[in-house]
């Protein structure tokens, strides 16, 4: 059983009922059963490393390097529906790359990047100030990025991070 599985049980089901909770936050989760997502009065937020009009599901910032799509780099905060990133967006921000910056620091600085815009978003929720915007448009959805397709992508942002560091 997978941990979504596991949440998606009725038994979590009826803890979570339980909690009467106005607001929750889910951040690397799978598809969550309507059921969950009815258990929060006022929904959920999803934190997707990844700017979801443009690239939904995983290994969103992987997928927007392999496009050559640098500034659809970043996180977007967004209400959870049934369908995977979909929702209306809560906070969205693009991540400013910088000079010979390496591949793997990428979820270092979205990590941070999403602490910031969830404080945001909870900070304007508990005021009664949260606005959330619809999706301008739906981004393609994306599976997990084959090992080869991994490498190139390393070696595109290598190459477009030392051109940065050139630049400047």
């Amino acid at each position: 059983i997978t941990e979504v599985e596991s949440l998606n049980s009725a038994d979590s089901i009826s803890k979570l009922q339980e909690l009467n909770a106005d607001l929750g936050l889910v951040f690397g989760t799978g598809r969550l059963n309507p059921n969950v997502i009815a258990c929060f009065k006022d929904g959920l937020f999803n934190v997707h490393r990844g700017i979801a009009e443009e690239y939904r599901g995983l290994d969103s910032d992987l997928w927007a390097i392999y496009h050559n799509d640098y500034s659809n780099i970043g996180v977007t905060i967004h209400m959870v529906e049934p369908r995977l990133d979909t929702g209306h967006i809560v906070r969205q921000k693009s991540m400013t790359l910088r000079p010979n910056m390496e591949i793997h620091q990428i979820r270092y600085y979205t990590t941070l990047l999403a602490t910031q815009l969830i404080d945001e978003g909870l900070q304007d929720y508990c005021s009664d100030k949260l606005q959330t915007t619809p999706q301008k448009q739906l981004g393609r959805y994306y599976s997990f990025m084959p090992l080869d397709l991994k490498k190139l992508a390393l070696k595109k942002f290598n190459k477009h991070c030392s051109r940065l560091g050139n630049i400047n």
